[in-house]
């Protein structure tokens, strides 16, 4: 029988989320609308160097090795963004379902290092096809996860054996858990991940994730409304990220930033070796209060914070 491989957003990453019903394949999809909710007296941020820190936190971070990758000098905790997009990519190459026009599923799989994960739904190639996924103490990359989660695939590409386009909605709060983190992701968050190209061995080679999510890292909650980032795996096996648009939460959601659209991050797009360190040239500006500036630059492979505090085009401030 032949097989296809699954798409799983950049976001699946933090699809490990509580249990669901008892009868998946019939859970409401709320799928082309965002149910998550953010506060309605939110500010815009303080032009300030702690707020540019905690933006930095969700954007811009050198990685740890808890994704499987080496541990080096310049790691540093994970950022939000960084932690979905590689765990969602984990997720995604050990997905592999059964297919046939309109077939139903409902398999129940091991983790590769304890608990299981069952798929439920209808998978149709030739035309969009829904699951839920459910995780139960599901164990793998070294975090515990719990969780339910629903996904609408669309626009098969039959020349790459996968689909194109994932619609990922998180049915209750999802939560992952290691020796030194504690990431909980929001009901009714959603990733939508489109994928803009394949290699030519049908690998992704570019895509576009949207995020529209509440997560807490530990004790601190941050948001993401209509965030739009662009990941490319480039030749040297480095990932290249920029966004174009989006508003990020910041101070358990009492605040936010608006990410600068006059500004080409395209140009200068975060870079990440195969260790999950950033690549000297990295910068991303935002949006901040009182006609306010910030700019997250990388500096010797580690990403630094500087701010405008009035908007004069002067950058006097910086961690």
């Amino acid at each position: 029988m032949k097989s296809v491989k699954v798409l799983f957003a950049s976001f699946v990453v933090l699809v490990f989320v509580g249990c669901g019903s008892s009868d998946a394949r019939n859970a409401e999809l709320p799928f082309g609308s965002n149910n998550i909710e953010f506060p309605t007296n939110a500010v815009e941020s303080d032009a300030t160097v702690e707020n540019a820190q905690k933006v930095k936190e969700v954007v811009a971070k050198n990685q740890q090795s808890s994704l499987g990758r080496t541990s080096t000098d310049k790691v540093d905790k994970n950022s939000v963004v960084y932690n979905l997009k590689k765990l969602n990519d984990m997720l995604r190459d050990t997905k592999v379902l059964p297919s046939a026009l309109n077939e139903a599923v409902d398999n129940t799989s091991e983790c590769s290092d304890g608990g299981t994960m069952k798929v439920v739904g209808d998978i149709n190639p030739g035309a969009n096809s829904t699951m839920t996924i459910i995780y139960n103490q599901c164990k793998i990359a070294g975090f515990s996860v719990d969780g339910q989660v629903v996904e609408k695939l669309s626009e098969f590409d039959s020349d790459n054996n996968n689909y194109k386009n994932m619609d990922l909605k998180f049915l209750t709060d999802i939560t992952m858990i290691s020796d030194d983190l504690y990431m909980k992701i929001s009901k009714g968050s959603s990733l939508l991940t489109n994928i803009m190209s394949f290699d030519d061995n049908g690998n992704i080679k570019k895509m576009k994730l949207t995020i529209d999510s509440i997560t807490q890292v530990n004790a601190e909650k941050s948001g993401q409304d209509g965030s739009v980032y662009i990941f490319e795996n480039l030749d040297n096996n480095f990932l290249s990220m920029y966004q174009t648009e989006g508003r990020i939460y910041i101070n358990n959601l009492e605040s936010f930033v608006d990410y600068d659209t006059s500004y080409d991050m395209s140009q200068t797009p975060l870079v990440f070796d195969e260790y999950g360190v950033l690549q000297d040239g990295g910068e991303a500006r935002y949006n901040m209060s009182s006609g306010g500036k910030m700019k997250i630059v990388v500096e010797n492979s580690t990403p630094k914070v500087y701010v405008d505090a009035n908007g004069d085009g002067t950058y006097d401030l910086s961690e």
